[in-house]
């Protein structure tokens, strides 16, 4: 929240619930970095943590961008909703990513590759996005987290930075 003030942005957070492929954690922390995230929160357990193949796969990113590991995923949406971030999650039944307002302090929650963002995290969430597919019936339900990731994290970027030109 610090680098936050300190650049004078709103608050721009991701969290990680239950990632548990460092490809996908680095691919994630590297797109957070780009993008303009202030930080990324993992749980300290039912997750991958910030690994050797997490460092390399993020590009050095994992090394740049604040990782917080917290004991507790849903208290940690709880404290961020009492400080006026929204908190939004990714999941297929959401609406559509591009007709909501991602400007001002919010966080995005990513799910786990399987099973997506867990039902209670989801109750606490803001909203749900929603990216949607043109081939649809393909028996290819999804994208990949990490693809998510980049996708919905480039909307935030793009939309944060219209609000400020």
């Amino acid at each position: 929240m610090q680098i936050a003030k300190d650049r004078g942005e709103p608050p721009f957070l991701v969290l990680c619930d239950g990632i548990e492929d460092p490809h996908n954690l680095g691919a994630i922390l590297r797109s957070a970095l780009l993008c303009g995230a202030h930080g990324v929160i993992i749980p300290r357990r039912g997750g991958v943590g910030v690994t050797g193949t997490v460092m390399k796969s993020s590009a050095g990113a994992a090394a740049r961008i604040p990782v917080a590991r917290v004991a507790n995923l849903p208290q940690a949406i709880r404290d961020l909703k009492k400080q006026n971030i929204f908190v939004y999650c990714a999941d297929l039944g959401g609406a559509p990513l591009e007709k909501t307002d991602l400007s001002g302090p919010v966080a995005l929650v990513l799910g786990s590759e399987g099973s997506g963002v867990s039902q209670l995290v989801k109750k606490l969430c803001d909203g749900v996005v929603r990216l949607d597919m043109a081939a649809q019936g393909t028996g290819v339900d999804s994208y990949n987290v990490s693809v998510a990731a980049g996708i919905i994290l480039y909307e935030i970027q793009s939309q944060r930075a219209a609000q400020n030109a």
